[in-house]
């Protein structure tokens, strides 16, 4: 035997000594998603479980096999010790690194986030983009919902909620190292998407499909829970997010319907004043959109004025339910802080919520309407009209 064939065969064993401690892949749990209850002095850990394998069965046959989510729970004092308790039902190893959305339940958020969030940063398989969502109803609720037509969870509200922002722009969602960046910055006001189960919308034959819902928002400050508000308390608030891309208004006048326009790229602005101990804010906000549906006719001019009038008082009406909950939803006093910072600290320092409804002191809109679409901009006729 030469030389060389003798080196080859003792690199041989060490060649394959990475492979002798590999996993079946098929012999992995792997937990897509996870819900946190506070009950009774207790953790209740819910964990959503995924079958890849069927995932990826799916996409290379192109067909819409069921796609069940597992849900398993473990309960404990701690966090930690609510998760050892899930792992002793697991039939196999558990894996986190294909963890994509915390659900919070409201109760979680009143006991304090102090040890989820050190749990979920400080743990070496779980990634910092996880998407973060608060919820009022049960966790396990939200967690066995299922998207139509039998996909995978992977594609729903929990796993993909950018698709769905992208299409109707109206509560932001949030990646778990932006909501800390907001938690811990000075002056800022963190908002959690709510998510709730929508029943009775969608249906297959006679069967109605629980769906999941961005149903509003939690607000947070400093780490506790200020409160929450719907989503039909809140529509001004996508006029002051800079990630609305398109969102749908009714312009209207008298309260009869005068136009829809679906509007985006909003740039809106904040200017703080500083009287003595009160300080005032002034708003403003440029969209761009077009004209989708036209009710009677109007000028591109008439829809415009319309328009900006539909949004100021949006962002008038969320500004003072905000105010109502003491949750500044528009960052105004961040604002303070990032401008003026000594003025900030002086008033920040008497530890009470600064804003009241009369501290919104005027508020700007501009609307850009650009088109009217395939039509020309006049009433749509049909002959027997």
């Amino acid at each position: 035997m030469s030389k060389m064939l003798q080196v080859l065969c003792l690199l041989l064993p060490v060649a394959l000594g990475g492979c002798w401690d590999a996993k079946e892949l098929d012999r992995v749990y792997y937990v897509h998603a996870i819900g946190v209850e506070y009950n009774h002095g207790r953790f209740e850990v819910y964990a959503q479980i995924l079958n890849f394998a069927s995932l990826a069965k799916q996409d290379i046959a192109g067909q819409s096999a069921e796609q069940t989510a597992w849900v398993g729970k473990g309960v404990g004092k701690t966090l930690d010790t609510a998760i050892h308790d899930l792992y002793a039902t697991s039939q196999e190893e558990i894996y986190w690194g294909h963890l994509t959305a915390i659900v919070l339940h409201e109760s979680t958020l009143e006991q304090g986030l102090k040890q989820v969030l050190d749990i979920f940063t400080r743990f070496h398989e779980t990634r910092y983009t996880i998407w973060m969502f608060a919820t009022r109803s049960s966790v396990q609720e939200i967690l066995s919902a299922s998207p139509i037509l039998n996909e995978s969870p992977v594609f729903s509200q929990l796993g993909n909620p950018e698709d769905i922002y992208d299409q109707r722009s109206f509560i932001e969602p949030i990646r778990m190292h932006r909501f800390i960046a907001d938690l811990q910055e000075p002056g800022k006001t963190s908002l959690l998407p709510y998510l709730t189960v929508a029943k009775e919308k969608w249906y297959t034959r006679d069967k109605a499909m629980s769906v999941l819902k961005m149903e509003g928002i939690s607000i947070l400050r400093d780490g506790r829970l200020v409160g929450w508000l719907p989503s039909e308390k809140i529509p001004g608030l996508r006029w002051m997010t800079r990630a609305t891309n398109r969102a749908s208004l009714v312009a209207t006048e008298r309260s009869e319907p005068v136009a829809v326009i679906l509007l985006g790229d909003a740039r809106p602005a904040i200017i703080p004043t500083v009287k003595g101990d009160t300080i005032y804010f002034s708003l403003s906000v440029e969209v761009t959109g077009e004209i989708i549906q036209l009710m009677r006719n109007a000028s591109e001019k008439e829809v415009t004025r319309l328009s900006e009038q539909a949004i100021k008082r949006e962002i008038e009406s969320t500004f003072a339910k905000g105010v109502e909950i003491g949750a500044d939803l528009y960052q105004v006093t961040h604002s303070l802080y990032r401008k003026k910072t000594a003025e900030w600290k002086r008033l920040d320092s008497r530890g009470h919520f600064p804003l009241r409804k009369d501290s919104l002191r005027t508020v700007k809109v501009k609307a850009d309407i650009y088109s009217a679409r395939k039509t020309k901009l006049e009433e749509f006729k049909i002959e027997s009209d």
